[in-house]
């Protein structure tokens, strides 16, 4: 999981695809844990203007469906 992903963190390759940068907050899903299913709980991460609600709030846990609402915002 990401956790950070804004326009500054994604980069146009030179054959123009896109890729990903700056994994500083990012976290691995444990070994045998669905990725669909996986949740973090902790304080809020991640730029405010990109973050899905959970993380702002910091009040619940957050998911790979977190980084998706971010990828929207971009």
């Amino acid at each position: 999981m990401h956790r950070d992903l804004k326009p500054d963190n994604i980069l146009v390759a030179p054959n123009d695809c896109l890729e990903i940068s700056d994994f500083g907050l990012s976290a691995r899903v444990p070994k045998g844990v669905s990725i669909a299913r996986w949740r973090i709980t902790k304080e809020s991460a991640g730029s405010p203007g990109y973050c899905a609600p959970e993380m702002i709030s910091g009040s619940g846990s957050y998911g790979i469906k977190s980084d998706i609402f971010s990828l929207g915002l971009v």
